[in-house]
Protein backbone atom coordinates (compact mmCIF):
# COMPACT_ATOMS: atom_id res chain seq x y z
CA UNK A 1 0.00 0.00 0.00
CA UNK A 2 1.36 3.44 -0.86
CA UNK A 3 1.82 6.28 1.59
CA UNK A 4 -1.06 8.71 1.88
CA UNK A 5 0.18 12.20 1.08
CA UNK A 6 -1.26 15.67 1.35
CA UNK A 7 -1.88 16.69 -2.28
CA UNK A 8 -0.57 20.27 -2.11
CA UNK A 9 2.47 19.66 0.10
CA UNK A 10 3.33 16.07 -0.91
CA UNK A 11 3.77 15.28 2.78
CA UNK A 12 2.49 12.14 4.48
CA UNK A 13 -0.84 12.58 6.25
CA UNK A 14 -2.48 10.93 9.26
CA UNK A 15 -4.59 7.98 8.14
CA UNK A 16 -7.29 8.85 10.71
CA UNK A 17 -7.66 12.63 10.72
CA UNK A 18 -5.79 13.70 7.56
CA UNK A 19 -3.40 16.09 9.34
CA UNK A 20 0.00 16.69 7.75
CA UNK A 21 2.62 14.65 9.62
CA UNK A 22 5.91 15.82 11.09
CA UNK A 23 9.07 13.75 11.18
CA UNK A 24 8.39 13.14 14.89
CA UNK A 25 4.90 11.79 14.11
CA UNK A 26 6.40 9.28 11.69
CA UNK A 27 9.33 8.39 13.95
CA UNK A 28 7.23 7.75 17.06
CA UNK A 29 4.77 5.64 15.05
CA UNK A 30 7.61 3.57 13.61
CA UNK A 31 9.27 3.23 17.02
CA UNK A 32 6.14 2.16 18.92
CA UNK A 33 3.98 0.43 16.31
CA UNK A 34 5.78 -0.92 13.23
CA UNK A 35 9.17 0.11 11.92
CA UNK A 36 8.32 -0.68 8.30
CA UNK A 37 5.02 1.25 8.28
CA UNK A 38 4.01 3.17 5.17
CA UNK A 39 0.90 4.78 6.69
CA UNK A 40 0.96 6.61 10.00
CA UNK A 41 -1.09 8.29 12.69
CA UNK A 42 -0.33 11.77 13.98
CA UNK A 43 0.72 11.92 17.64
CA UNK A 44 -2.76 12.96 18.74
CA UNK A 45 -4.47 10.01 17.00
CA UNK A 46 -1.71 7.61 18.09
CA UNK A 47 -2.06 8.76 21.71
CA UNK A 48 -5.83 8.20 21.51
CA UNK A 49 -5.27 4.78 19.95
CA UNK A 50 -2.75 3.78 22.64
CA UNK A 51 -4.77 5.31 25.47
CA UNK A 52 -1.98 7.60 26.66
CA UNK A 53 -1.69 11.40 26.84
CA UNK A 54 -0.11 13.08 23.80
CA UNK A 55 2.42 14.66 26.21
CA UNK A 56 3.78 11.17 26.97
CA UNK A 57 4.56 10.60 23.28
CA UNK A 58 6.14 14.06 23.03
CA UNK A 59 8.33 13.22 26.05
CA UNK A 60 9.44 9.95 24.43
CA UNK A 61 10.33 11.78 21.20
CA UNK A 62 12.25 14.44 23.15
CA UNK A 63 14.17 11.70 24.99
CA UNK A 64 15.30 10.10 21.73
CA UNK A 65 16.22 13.48 20.27
CA UNK A 66 18.29 14.30 23.34
CA UNK A 67 20.05 10.97 23.69
CA UNK A 68 20.42 9.94 20.06
CA UNK A 69 19.59 6.34 21.06
CA UNK A 70 17.23 5.83 18.11
CA UNK A 71 18.17 6.63 14.52
CA UNK A 72 14.52 7.31 13.64
CA UNK A 73 14.72 10.64 15.49
CA UNK A 74 16.88 13.43 14.09
CA UNK A 75 19.15 14.64 16.86
CA UNK A 76 18.85 18.33 17.77
CA UNK A 77 22.03 20.35 17.59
Amino acid sequence: MTEQVHAKQMKPICRDCGAALTSDDIAIYRKLVFREAKEYLCMTCLADDLGVPRKRLEDIAAYYHRTGFCSLFVQYT
